[in-house]
């Protein structure tokens, strides 16, 4: 938050984690990692968006949101 006017004009979500779980573990450890993934890559991001959209959508400089990703998705990984 802009502390001098408490606005919000820019959310960056710079949130992520990642684990290597082997698609043959145990279920509960395989959801267990999963859930938690998700949680914060995913479900974290959507919630904080849609909790200060309205401050974004009236700041005077048209606020943003910015969502930062990391190389795995290209890269992916071995051993699963």
């Amino acid at each position: 938050m802009n502390y001098t006017n408490n606005k919000l004009d820019i959310l960056i979500n710079n949130a992520g984690v990642g684990s290597v779980v082997k698609l043959n573990d145990d279920d509960a450890t395989f959801e267990e990692v999963w859930d938690f993934c998700f949680d914060v890559n995913v479900r974290a991001q959507q919630r904080l968006s849609r909790a200060v959209l309205p401050q974004l959508i009236a700041s005077e400089h048209s606020g943003r949101i910015v969502n930062v990703a990391g190389i795995n998705r290209r890269i992916g990984c071995n051993n699963i």
